[in-house]
């Protein structure tokens, strides 16, 4: 029995001062009194190292393992798993050695115990960012987050940018944050992280993504023409974009143009015509002259009249169509750099 003990003497030497020293040497003095009394007991060790049944280890119980793993008993059927035992053992295997005896005893005791110091195993908190979702630009956006800890409590939250033009987060620190969605031009993403902390200093984290949706912008107009008084007054412009819009008077249509877009646009008494980027023209509201009818090919500029229209060939040439009476609708020969339709035609000749 002698020879079982004094195996424990190098882990009592780890704890060779003042008073623990001393503690160590009465509890080998106490396993040595209590050797004879429980010498030849035979109960039943229940799994969780309680002897006698009564549902807690004590420490006749602790003292009685102590003697079983020496060999210094018999115990009819005693299993060495301890792993009900709060706090556990270092065994890994959960079987009891000769050191988690001694452990135990200790801590049976009341005694400062090798168990003290084996705390259980931290659980890592889970976290959820929430949902993705979609929302507009310029409107207030809530991140939501929510988190659980098994074994303790949440003791800190942190939200990131982690993607997409940077944003102010006002309640970074809390689990709900919120910032305002950017004026962006088109369509973006931003990302963000969420991550909490337990108070053992376990960290989790989730992420979310919010899609910010461009808010629809007009876009300003290039030029603008005005047309002919009394019933065709109508007004027209032309936005940056080449979309060609118009209202005011519209009883022949001359305020509805069509869809496409143009490089420029000129209005005449009752009808308006465009030049595509093609050099194509096209022209429409009043037409009974055929002053809304262009002729084919290409054309560089064109401007529009009281009842006719006139265009700049690629040659030079200037070409009409519509009313001509007095001739309006009849160009004189030559090259020309520009031509201006009005209630009668003129143009710039090339020199």
């Amino acid at each position: 029995m002698i020879q079982h003990l004094w195996q424990f003497f190098p882990f009592l030497h780890v704890h060779r001062s003042g008073r623990r020293h001393v503690m160590h040497l009465m509890l080998v003095a106490f396993v040595l009194m209590g050797l004879p009394a429980l010498a030849g007991a035979q109960p039943t060790c229940l799994p969780d190292g309680d002897v006698d049944q009564d549902g807690d280890v004590t420490a006749a119980d602790a003292l009685l393992i102590f003697q079983y793993v020496f060999d210094l008993v018999q115990l009819d059927t005693c299993q060495q798993s301890i792993a009900d035992v709060s706090p556990q053992p270092a065994a890994p295997n959960g079987s009891i050695t000769a050191l988690d005896a001694l452990c135990i005893l200790q801590n049976s005791l009341g005694l400062p115990s090798c168990l003290d110091s084996m705390a259980p195993p931290n659980h890592s908190p889970t976290v959820n960012a929430g949902p993705d979702r979609s929302v507009a630009a310029n409107t207030m956006v809530l991140l939501s987050g929510t988190a659980s800890d098994p074994d303790g409590a949440i003791a800190g939250y942190l939200w990131e940018q982690t993607a997409g033009p940077v944003v102010s987060l006002v309640g970074a620190f809390t689990a709900t944050a919120a910032f305002t969605a950017p004026d962006v031009s088109r369509d973006e993403t931003l990302s963000f992280r969420l991550t909490v902390t337990d108070d053992d200093g376990a960290q989790a984290s989730d992420t979310v993504s919010v899609a910010i949706t461009a808010t629809a912008q007009t876009a300003g107009f290039a030029s603008v023409s005005a047309g002919g008084g009394g019933l065709g007054s109508h007004t027209c412009g032309l936005r940056e974009t080449g979309e060609a819009e118009c209202w005011g008077n519209d009883e022949f249509g001359q305020s509805t143009p069509p869809s496409g877009t143009f490089t420029s646009i000129s209005l005449g008494g009752y009808h308006t015509c465009g030049l595509r980027d093609t050099g194509e023209a096209v022209c429409w509201g009043r037409n009974d002259y055929a002053q809304s009818t262009p002729p084919a090919g290409i054309f560089t500029s064109l401007s529009a009249g009281t009842w006719h229209t006139c265009g700049v060939r690629e040659t030079g040439r200037v070409e009409c169509w519509g009313g001509g009476s007095d001739g309006r609708a009849d160009p004189p020969a030559g090259t020309f750099i520009s031509v201006s339709a009005g209630f009668h035609p003129c143009g710039v000749r090339e020199t």
